[in-house]
């Protein structure tokens, strides 16, 4: 009996057994199915789609296949290939759904927030508390497992899909609850990239609340890529970021995070293509993110190692160059920012400028910065920087942001302008092989409108041009007591002194000058700047410009043998130096012309205003003219071979208007024999030189010149060129203008020996001239004279025809009172030329008849010649036999036709 009720038992058991696997194995699945579906919707408000479910009645294994959630706006927000939950149903016993694993093969999550922060998808419904605590649910998963996941995030405020590849998330918490209260998590998701989030807190469901711990382990500064917003145009490239803090989000608002401490490591990043950062180890402290208030506080950021590498021009990102400008959203509210502290130490910075194909390295010894915002606290700021090898930049300043005021001072020492030489020598031509430069600056800005006070220094600098010719050096150049004031449009410099400095203008073999390729701003560039500038111009003015032990060289290697001049030992100021128009400095230079000759510079220049004005005397004294022989030689065949010069320069500049007096005294002035010279000027300078010099040796000459600035074809040396030309020309043509000087009460116009027309004689006038001439003669005994004949037929054609009839005639001149006259003109005329000489009163006119005479009279052209050769006849034997005057002495050159109405031999001279 026994054992027929123990095989009833056993059969039942096998039974209940089996009825069991029949109901776990087929019928669970779809409870599962239809209940999972039913408190989804009636409990978040979200329909759930799975193409089956497997339920292990022995192990409580269930899976779920192909789940997909979508909320109650039909977004979808979660699927998965594979849903695995084991399900421990012992804990039921005290009310707790209990699920030891939850394992989700290749699940994919996509969240969405908007600007704020807020979540809109999944979209969450709203909680109420529930009126009976026993409609809680307790549950429980010990573990979460997760096989190939990813996680997007479609961030509203970051305007950036981010996507996450999760190797594995790992879940502990006591329990979830429907209720309002909270359950207690450890959650830590960890990526492929063994990045993990660890979070450690608790949800409220009902109060959609979440607090909790936050830390970031080994997250790599490439995974930032896809958070940061486009136009922010960074790239990291490396790196890695540890982070540690809190985080509070009520899940219907913005979360608000604190990170106690972020640790970032060997971060590498390009920003805008241009900016190179690379090994970045930094530490920031006190970070708080209110993304609800927009808000982000930083208590310190300090960091002690990185390189930069900044390159220019600055690459244009695509996308930013094809970005189409969008009218800003005036309800956006901007995000404030405050640093506390910022504190960088040995930062090296290497700046590449492509422009000029050069590189400055640039080192922050320390850099700190407090209360940094973009709000209105003021921020301060202390710096000590090296610049290139050699110099140091200290700054202390105090600023804010909106509105924008600085108050600050900067120090430059000992910059080394070589450093800086490239970009020098892109503005300005000029090559810096050395010098150093120092400054000290306070600056005052306040929106548009800055005050500027200080000084600057320079010291040893060497300046050439691009062919390596030395151009300039000084010891010191030294701006002192500087005021610059843009409201005001003064700039004002209490003085400029300039301590040792020498120039040099080099002329090449190709009468090329050294400084011709400088630059400076154009013609075209400064009316633009006039005609987009206010019209207001600044005003500048300079109390004093000293000059100390200053020189100048001239070497001219475009004749040989090269000429070099200088002049030194300058001394002097130039005071009261302004651009106001009717202002005009003092000027009083000193110095020495080839080291011998006393120079000296005084007047006054106002080289500021735009109406440029100029008054100023140059005097050099004793100046050795031997130094200028190869000039003489190329340009005007003949060498100096001797003699000193005293010069003064008076020069006037009234706006463009140049007015110039150049007296220059000559003292023993000597040239050598004439000697050919492709580029010499054909003139005769040896005998102005003769001519001008007076029994003392002395060539006493002025010279003035004048033009005007504006014409496009001034050129000063040409101007002072054609005056000397001019200048020669005119005394050779008219010696005796200069040579009468040396006798007593010289005929005005004693070059010029003039006849009666037709008459060869003589006049007593032109006699006392030729003994005149003879006088100046005894005293140039090196002059030789030459006889130039003018012949103008006209003029001595009546004189001519007079002098034949007057042959024919029996009387020596016209007499109409007298009968021999009328009775010879009435002979030769018939009875009908005597009717038309007839006057009305039936009297003959004797006058007419004798004028009609003269007219009949046929000069032949060789009486013209005769006469001319008579005349210069005449002038050599007076000269001969009256006045003493050697017969080698005096030339006769070729007769010239003139159109002056007189009868003349001018008389010139010769060497």
């Amino acid at each position: 009996m026994n054992k027929k009720l123990y095989k009833y038992k056993s059969l039942w058991l096998l039974s209940l057994v089996a009825a069991y696997l029949l109901f776990g194995f087929f019928y669970v699945p779809k409870l599962i199915d239809k209940h999972l579906k039913i408190q989804l919707q009636q409990q978040l408000g979200m329909q759930a789609e799975l193409s089956a479910v497997k339920f292990n009645p022995i192990t409580f294994n269930t899976e779920l296949s192909d789940l997909k959630l979508t909320d109650n706006k039909q977004q979808a927000w979660y699927s998965s290939q594979t849903t695995g939950i084991n399900f421990d149903p012992l804990n039921l016993l005290w009310g707790e759904w209990k699920f030891s694993d939850l394992k989700l093969i290749k699940p994919n999550i996509t969240l969405l927030t908007d600007e704020t922060g807020q979540i809109i998808i999944p979209a969450l419904p709203e909680f109420t508390a529930a009126e009976d605590s026993g409609e809680s649910i307790d549950f429980a998963i010990d573990n979460i497992q997760l096989i190939q996941g990813r996680m997007n995030l479609q961030a509203g405020n970051i305007k950036k899909d981010f996507a996450l590849n999760i190797k594995s998330i790992e879940i502990r918490h006591d329990k979830f609850s429907l209720a309002d209260e909270d359950t207690r998590f450890d959650i830590k998701i960890t990526t492929e990239n063994d990045e993990s989030i660890a979070l450690n807190g608790h949800y409220n469901h009902v109060q959609q609340q979440v607090q909790s711990k936050i830390e970031l382990m080994n997250w790599q500064a490439t995974t930032l890529n896809q958070v940061l917003p486009d136009n922010l145009y960074i790239n990291n490239q490396s790196g890695k970021i540890q982070a540690s803090g809190q985080i509070d989000w009520p899940l219907k608002q913005s979360p608000v995070i604190n990170f106690s401490s972020i640790q970032i490591e060997n971060l590498g990043s390009l920003w805008q293509n241009s900016v190179q950062l690379l090994g970045l180890t930094a530490s920031i402290d006190a970070v708080k993110i209110d993304t609800e208030t927009q808000q982000v506080s930083v208590g310190k950021f300090s960091s002690d190692q990185a390189s930069w590498q900044m390159t220019w021009p600055m690459v244009e990102p695509a996308v930013l160059a094809d970005a189409v400008e969008t009218e800003p959203n005036q309800d956006e509210k901007p995000w404030q920012v405050k640093v506390q502290n910022i504190e960088i130490k040995q930062w090296p910075i290497e700046l590449i400028d492509k422009q000029v194909s050069a590189n400055l390295p640039i080192k922050i010894d320390a850099l700190n910065v407090t209360s940094l915002n973009t709000g209105t606290e003021p921020i301060q700021m202390t710096g000590q920087i090296n610049l290139g090898q050699h110099g140091n930049i200290t700054l202390s300043s105090e600023q804010t942001l909106s509105p924008f005021k600085l108050q600050g001072e900067m120090t430059l020492e000992a910059i080394h302008l070589a450093d800086l030489a490239p970009w020098i020598s892109a503005e300005t031509g000029l090559v810096i092989t050395q010098g150093s430069l120092n400054s000290e600056q306070t600056i005052n800005l306040d929106n548009d409108d800055y005050v500027i006070n200080g000084n600057l220094s320079v010291a040893d600098a060497i300046f050439q041009n691009q062919q390596g010719q030395d151009i300039a050096d000084f010891g010191q150049l030294i701006i002192g007591a500087t005021s610059i004031i843009s409201k005001d449009k003064t700039i004002t410099i209490d003085q400029i002194t300039l301590d040792r400095a020498n120039g040099n203008i080099i002329i090449d073999d190709n009468k090329n000058i050294n400084i011709q390729n400088l630059k400076a701003g154009s013609d075209d560039e400064a009316q633009v700047e006039k005609n987009n500038g206010s019209t207001d111009e600044w005003l500048i003015k300079v109390g004093a410009i000293n000059i100390k032990d200053t020189s100048t060289a001239l070497i001219d290697q475009s004749v040989k043998p090269q000429v070099k001049t200088s002049i030194s030992e300058l001394n002097g100021q130039i005071k009261g130096l302004s651009s106001e128009s009717l202002s005009k400095a003092d000027v009083d230079i000193k110095g020495k012309f080839n080291q011998f000759s006393p120079l000296s510079i005084q007047g006054q220049i106002n080289p500021l205003s735009s109406d440029a004005y100029t008054d100023l005397k140059v005097v050099i004294e004793d100046l050795d003219l031997l130094a200028f022989s190869p000039y003489s030689t190329s340009y005007v065949a003949f060498p100096i071979n001797g003699g000193k010069l005293n010069l003064e320069l008076e020069y006037s500049l009234n706006q463009h208007e140049l007015r110039g007096e150049n007296n220059l005294l000559f003292k023993q002035f000597k040239l050598g024999d004439k000697t050919p010279s492709p580029d010499a000027l054909d003139v005769p300078l040896k005998l102005a030189v003769t001519l001008l010099s007076d029994m003392n040796g002395e060539m006493k000459i002025n010279l003035p010149v004048s033009g005007n600035l504006t014409d496009p074809e001034f050129n000063y040396g040409g101007l002072v060129g054609k005056a000397i030309f001019k200048l020669i020309t005119s005394i050779v043509a008219s010696p005796f203008k200069i040579l009468g000087a040396l006798i007593p009460n010289p005929d005005p116009n004693l070059s010029d020996i003039q006849f009666a027309p037709g008459s060869a004689d003589l006049l007593a006038s032109e006699e006392n001239k030729l003994k005149q001439i003879a006088e100046i003669m005894t005293k140039k005994s090196d002059l030789n004279l030459q006889l130039n004949p003018q012949i103008n037929n006209a003029f001595d054609l009546t004189g001519l025809q007079l002098a034949m009839l007057l042959e024919q005639a029996p009387f020596t001149r016209f007499d109409p009172a007298d009968n021999t006259v009328t009775e010879w003109l009435s002979a030769q005329l018939s009875p009908e030329e005597m009717v038309s000489h007839q006057l009305e009163d039936g009297r003959i006119d004797q006058a007419k008849i004798w004028q009609a005479m003269i007219d009949k009279q046929v000069v032949e052209p060789a009486s013209f010649k005769a006469l001319t050769e008579q005349r210069t006849l005449n002038i050599k034997n007076f000269l001969l036999e009256s006045a003493g005057i050697a017969a080698e002495k005096i030339f006769i050159e070729q007769a010239q036709t003139t159109e002056n109405n007189l009868a003349m031999i001018k008389i010139g001279v010769s060497r």
